[in-house]
């Protein structure tokens, strides 16, 4: 009996000692998920306990670290329509997606959660698969060492923006391990300063293209930020997504107008305007590069008409229609989108509109507003577009004589940075009118071989060329014979270039109301470059030889801005590829 008894009471001990450690985990196990109040409460450190997907048949659990989420399949291939399953924390809740049994991870790949603080906790995710070349991404680099990232799902190779990188001249690196076995890549130099790349793998006979580009997300303000909204009409995002139409009446942060010689000031004495500043500190075009937040000043801007239309370059092809007759308006042009050009001169085809060329003839070839120029040379920044219908900043003309115009590529090159212009002691000769006498300025060291356009249109000024917001001397020596930077324009007009991620896009500054404020064409560049055009160039200004001309732009056969009613001498027009 005292055996028997002794074993049973060794059995009780050994059974209450099981239980106190299941308790004891069990407590763990809830104290992880309480907040610091020991309330009972269930707030929890992180907004699931588990996440799965289902794509292409086959469920993968996502391997947590940080806020990282990698998906590591075998076999899928397709990842547009995936089904996700996620355990969410009590307080949290699944902000994006939006429907978990229609994940599309080729859109945005990306979990966010919503937190007991109200405050959004996003989830980077990333996916690879034994299915698909990439096999290591942490194998394939940048020559520069700029940070790259790969997603597998949108099939993307995305590098960091960095402005030291020649965006013309990008190499990837692909160690041994970063692709499947038997896979090659086509070519590993590519050039991005316009526009993305394609990134050919072949595999077993068969090409498996990734897209190579570059986020620019760092040096592009967003829109909203700006003052802009979003007025697309409905029926253009569903037939052309890749076009996107804003408006701004309020502005904010905008540089001040600089103070100007009106009615129409040609120089400026920045010892004048600006005491206590040297040449090259007033110089500043779209403000101090170095601190734009403090020179010349930003303010808001109350009752503006600007709007900006973006579209995808690589979705749209642009031409110039050019009207002898100087009557040419915007219905009068079959297009998507169309916008006005230049005004009406008072020149006639020698002058006064710029030089002006399309369909194999001149139809003018001198700079405008000038009364004599140096000779055998005609020189400023241009647009143009290809036989293809792309477009293009960076076109120069040289004039052999007449109305023999060659069109010829810039290299583009600073302008010196002498203290001072016009002083009498000359080291650097200046391309400005001093009474009737112009100095020369051989700009033909600028120029680099035939450029393949059918038509061009001289944008002047020139605020920014490939990303660089340029100084007033800048614009002065490389770009023509006048050196009013837009300060004392007042009115409506027309702006093009190019944007950093890869889009054609237009400005128009109109008033559609009385009592609507005014901008210059610099403070409309200044935002422009904050928004992130690379290129900008003025096209058709209302100023004193124009008189009350009124731009305008048209989308899919409606009115957007300005007006369809004066004439110009040529319209842009741009269809769908």
């Amino acid at each position: 009996m005292k055996t028997e008894s002794l074993f049973l009471k060794r059995c009780f001990w050994m059974l209450f000692s099981i239980l106190g450690i299941m308790l004891g985990v069990s407590c763990s196990d809830s104290d992880d998920e309480m907040g610091d109040e020991g309330d009972g409460g269930t707030t929890a450190t992180t907004p699931f306990k588990l996440v799965q997907v289902e794509a292409d048949g086959e469920k993968v659990q996502g391997a947590v670290d940080g806020t990282t989420i990698t998906f590591a399949f075998d076999q899928a291939e397709s990842f547009s329509d995936c089904k996700l399953t996620v355990e969410v924390n009590t307080g949290y809740q699944l902000t994006y997606p939006t429907d978990v049994n229609s994940y599309d991870m080729t859109d945005d790949p990306d979990l966010y959660f919503k937190g007991p603080d109200g405050k959004t906790v996003k989830y980077k995710v990333i996916v690879t698969s034994n299915a698909l070349p990439i096999v290591d991404s942490s194998k394939i680099t940048v020559d520069g060492g700029y940070k790259l990232t790969v997603n597998n799902a949108t099939k993307e190779l995305v590098i960091i923006y960095d402005r030291n990188m020649d965006r013309s001249n990008v190499k990837l690196n692909f160690a041994e391990g970063a692709l499947m076995a038997g896979a090659m890549v086509e070519t590993v130099v590519f050039d991005l300063s316009d526009e993305p790349a394609t990134v050919n793998i072949k595999v077993a006979g068969s090409n498996r293209p990734y897209t190579l580009k570059i986020d620019y997300s760092a040096i592009m303000t967003p829109a909203k930020d700006l003052g802009f909204v979003d007025i697309t009409d409905a029926a253009v995002k569903e037939k052309y997504p890749y076009i996107t139409i804003m408006r701004a009446t309020l502005l904010n942060n905008v540089i001040k107008q600089k103070p100007t010689k009106k009615p129409n000031p040609d120089w400026w004495n920045p010892n004048e305007d600006y005491p206590g500043m040297t040449q090259t500190e007033a110089m500043a075009v779209l403000g101090d590069l170095k601190d734009p937040a403090t020179y010349p000043g930003l303010e808001n801007y109350e009752n503006v008409n600007l709007t900006v239309l973006t579209m995808d370059a690589a979705k749209v092809k642009g031409r110039m229609e050019i009207d002898d007759r100087n009557s040419l308006t915007l219905s009068e042009v079959k297009g998507l989108v169309t916008v006005t050009g230049r005004a009406i001169g008072s020149k006639g085809n020698e002058g006064g509109r710029g030089i002006l060329y399309g369909n194999n003839k001149i139809y003018s070839w001198q700079l405008p507003w000038m009364e004599k120029q140096p000779e055998n040379i005609q020189f400023g920044w241009h647009f143009g577009f290809t036989a293809e219908g792309k477009l293009l900043c960076d076109v120069a003309t040289t004039n052999t004589g007449g109305s023999k115009t060659k069109l010829q590529k810039v290299i583009f090159n600073e302008a010196n940075i002498s203290e001072d212009i016009g002083d009498g002691v000359e080291l650097y000769r200046e391309p400005y009118n001093f009474g009737h006498q112009v100095f020369d300025f051989d700009c033909h060291n600028y120029l680099n071989g035939d450029w393949n356009v059918v038509s061009a249109a001289y944008g002047y000024p020139c605020f920014a060329k490939d990303g660089q917001a340029l100084t007033y001397k800048q614009v002065l020596g490389n770009n023509g014979f006048s050196d009013s930077m837009g300060d004392n324009v007042y009115g409506q007009f027309i702006m093009i270039g190019k944007t950093f991620d890869g889009k054609v896009a237009i400005a128009i500054v109109s008033k559609e109301n009385e009592g609507d404020s005014e901008l210059t064409p610099l403070q409309a560049a200044y935002v422009l470059n904050k928004m992130g055009w690379k290129d900008i160039m003025c096209v058709g200004v209302t100023d004193w030889q124009s008189g009350s001309w009124k731009p305008g732009l048209m989308v899919d056969g409606k009115l957007v801005a300005g007006q369809d009613t004066d004439g110009s001498v040529f319209v842009m027009a741009f269809d769908a590829k």
